[in-house]
Formats: structure tokens, C-alpha cells, sequence
């Protein structure tokens, strides 16, 4: 049905190879390639990351442009609205929490608002609010709190609107 082509390889153009280049650089152009380094490849914000080891303890607000991994204790506010915030199973935070998706698997105390999504692992334990437009409480997982899946409130605002459709959630 099919026949079998040999493929023979393709000769290098030796003529083109081996021909001198005689194109004259002037020194307008060599001084400003000199001057002008290349620009640097940029790195996306999704590629970044930041870790609070086991042992670091903050207390205040933190924002930024990179995603973070919450290992120690953090208090007050945490401001990444367009990145990812994960608590790991040892992380101890004790403040309302505003990204693009959070991960709890350790222990949260505060409100989080998800412009994307909330997950609460089956290490983890959070006692408040979430909002977000989507929400994963997977089994084993510990929660007190409100759940508000509208989206309309995910990040707009420190306290979540307590007249629209909220489901009020608790497991143990």
C-alpha cells in the first residue's frame, strides 16, 4: 500500500558557506549596538514565586506581583489579586487573604475572596468567609464560615455582601 522512500540527506550549499562578508559596519551603528544591551527576556508573573519559610512570622499587609507560598505565620492582610496564594500544611495565617486562587493546607483564620477559585485541601482548616465563583472543600477538609459563590463580591470588597445568596457551610 505504502512504499518506503528513502530519504537521502541534504547537502550543505558550500558556495553560500564559504563566501566572505563584506558588509561595512558603520560607526554610528556600532556604538549605539554597544551602548544598547539586549533587552531581557520577560519573565511572567505566573513563572514567579515567593516562599515565607516555616520560620518567618509577619504581622501587616503584604501585596506584590508573583504568587506566594505561606509556610510560617503571617498576620494581617495579604493583597495578590492576580496571582495564587497557598498556606502549606505547617502555614498559620491569621488575616483576610484577596487573590486569583488560594489553596489552604494548613490553617486560616480571616476571610478569602478568590477572583477565581478557593480550595480548602483535606489538611486544611479555615474559619471564615469565602468568596469566590468557584469553591472546593475537599473531604476531610475542616470549615466554618460563609460561602458566597456569586462572584460579583470575590476581591471587591473587605466585607462581603451579607444580602446577596450566600450558602452557610460547616463541617467538622
Amino acid at each position: 500500500m505504502f512504499e518506503k522512500i528513502p530519504k537521502t540527506p541534504k547537502k550543505p550549499n558550500v558556495a553560500n558557506s564559504t563566501k566572505p562578508n563584506f558588509t561595512k559596519k558603520t560607526p554610528s551603528s556600532a556604538a549605539s549596538a554597544a551602548k544598547t544591551p539586549p533587552p531581557a527576556p520577560a519573565k511572567s508573573t505566573r513563572e514567579q514565586s515567593t516562599t515565607i519559610g516555616a520560620s518567618i512570622k509577619i504581622k501587616g499587609e503584604l501585596s506584590g506581583e508573583e504568587d506566594l507560598v505561606i509556610q510560617g505565620n503571617v498576620e494581617g492582610t495579604v493583597k495578590l489579586k492576580d496571582n495564587s496564594i497557598s498556606v502549606s500544611k505547617q502555614g498559620k495565617v491569621q488575616a483576610d487573604v484577596y487573590a486569583r486562587t488560594i489553596i489552604v493546607q494548613g490553617e486560616l483564620s480571616g476571610d478569602l475572596y478568590g477572583t477565581e477559585s478557593v480550595t480548602v485541601a483535606s489538611s486544611g482548616r479555615v474559619s471564615g468567609n469565602i468568596v469566590a465563583p468557584r469553591v472546593v472543600l475537599e473531604d476531610g477538609a475542616k470549615f466554618k464560615g460563609n460561602i458566597d459563590m456569586d462572584g460579583k463580591n470575590a476581591g471587591a470588597s473587605h466585607a462581603p455582601d451579607t444580602a446577596a445568596a450566600s450558602t452557610k457551610a460547616s463541617t467538622a
